[in-house]
């Protein structure tokens, strides 16, 4: 039961990716002379940061804690957050527990405003599409984990 939910949320993940691919070929032409002045430059950040916090939620809040519970056969409901993400690390479906600490500071640098706000979102947005790609390298490496698990 357990590995049908996560199949579900992959799935998820996958359409998730699919509009972040397109997303990233807009966002990595113009990363670099975006102005977050201009409407057009906002209304194309934003559509890609709405995806890109759609995919660290279903990461975060669906996958994770129910593959935790497929890995350990432990209730996701009583691990802590720290918990989980040790046993993604342990599994190698994240390579460090510290990066998820730079998704919450990137996520962050989206929702304050900044005095010096263009140069520090442009940078934040750099970041982020580099953490997208290795969104969906985790996608695979829960994907293969799950199946081998199951064989």
């Amino acid at each position: 039961m357990k590995a049908k939910k996560i199949e579900i949320f992959l799935e998820e993940g996958r359409k998730h990716m699919y509009f972040l691919r397109e997303e990233i070929k807009n966002m990595q032409q113009r990363v670099n002379s975006i102005d977050f002045s201009k409407i057009d430059d906002v209304i194309m950040s934003d559509a890609f940061l709405f995806r890109f916090i759609k995919l660290q939620s279903l990461l975060t809040e669906k996958l994770f804690p129910y593959l935790y519970e497929f890995l350990t056969g432990k209730d996701r409901r009583e691990a802590t957050f720290i918990d989980i993400l040790n046993i993604m690390e342990r599994y190698k479906i994240i390579s460090d527990i510290g990066e998820w600490q730079k998704i919450r500071e990137i996520k962050n640098i989206f929702v304050h405003d900044y005095p010096d706000e263009n140069k520090v979102k442009k940078e934040a947005l750099k970041q982020s599409i580099l953490m997208v790609k290795e969104f969906f390298n985790i996608l695979k490496r829960i994907k293969k984990v799950v199946e081998k698990k199951g064989d």
